[in-house]
């Protein structure tokens, strides 16, 4: 069976000490934008089944779908 991705949608709660809270787990980066209701929410993909590798390891491909570029 391939690794499926899903994907998470947090809350920062924390800057500094950079906690969040979860808001969803959801089977498609649509469907996880579409639960996204603050400029505090991002998205997040990650491989189903797979260990993180340290605790401050970088989240690569995480963003926030309602946050404007700069």
């Amino acid at each position: 069976m391939p690794n499926r991705m899903i994907y998470i949608v947090g809350e920062v709660n924390d800057v500094i000490l950079k906690a969040w809270d979860v808001v969803g787990v959801f089977t498609s980066e649509a469907r996880a934008v579409e639960a996204c209701t603050s400029e505090d929410h991002f998205v997040g993909p990650m491989r189903l089944n797979m260990i993180w590798p340290e605790p401050s390891a970088e989240w690569t491909g995480l963003w926030y779908p309602l946050r404007e570029e700069t």
